[in-house]
């Protein structure tokens, strides 16, 4: 169907360091407390590579199932092929992760059914926040906790278009990995390369806005 060269650009890295270096989540050393979420199976491959990069051995993982009753009605079920379980979950970190939102519906429902372990912390982790307003209406929901997303979007920088949602939003720039994976593609040399090429952007009515400057200055000397 296309003709030329086309590249698949993932930031795996970049999900899995902020993850593991901001206080957006709470779990043990070892990533005990902590459950990653694919909303349906076509998501599990890439949350497990999120799983891998992420390296925390008794994480836990699993996969729901959504079924479609009317056009913006899903059903949500865990999975029967899911890795793990309910069982022995109590009080977790989640984090739920989808490649793209638009009507919310489905992540407000996944949200609401994983209620039921009870998580200190919910987090949707999405890569395009193709919102529309009743999307983020909807997704103003209390069983959303915070929304990680990246600005592949333009507007989503925009404190009017996040409207309400900008108490829970946080925005990982991702422009210097754009240009560091344009560079290596296109042969083109490079000045430095930045070991986590991204910036946080986030509303100061966001609760963990004044941690996140020390985090910003943490991540400048890892960098």
């Amino acid at each position: 169907m296309f003709k030329g060269r086309f590249y698949n650009l993932i930031p795996y890295e970049i999900y899995a360091h902020y993850l593991l270096n901001s206080n957006i989540l709470s779990y043990g050393p070892e990533g005990e407390g902590l459950v990653l979420c694919a909303p349906d199976k076509g998501a599990r491959d890439f949350v497990k590579e999120i799983y891998k990069k992420l390296g925390l051995n008794k994480a836990k993982f699993i996969m729901l199932d959504k079924e479609r009753t009317a056009e913006r009605k899903v059903e949500i079920t865990l999975h029967k092929e899911s890795e793990d379980t309910f069982e022995g979950l109590e009080n977790p970190s989640i984090v739920l992760f989808d490649d793209m939102v638009r009507t919310g519906s489905t992540v407000v429902q996944s949200c609401q059914f994983l209620q039921q372990l009870k998580p200190e912390r919910m987090v949707f982790t999405v890569s395009h926040f193709y919102a529309s307003t009743e999307g983020r209406e909807r997704m103003s929901h209390p069983a959303l906790g915070e929304i990680l997303t990246l600005n592949t979007m333009p507007t989503i920088l925009n404190r009017d278009e996040q409207g309400r949602l900008r108490k829970k939003m946080v925005v990982l720039k991702i422009e210097k990995f754009l240009a560091q994976e344009l560079c290596k593609i296109l042969n083109v040399p490079q000045r430095a390369l930045e070991k986590n090429p991204y910036k946080i952007d986030m509303s100061s009515k966001n609760p963990r806005f004044q941690r996140k400057i020390w985090f910003s200055d943490q991540l400048s000397e890892l960098s």
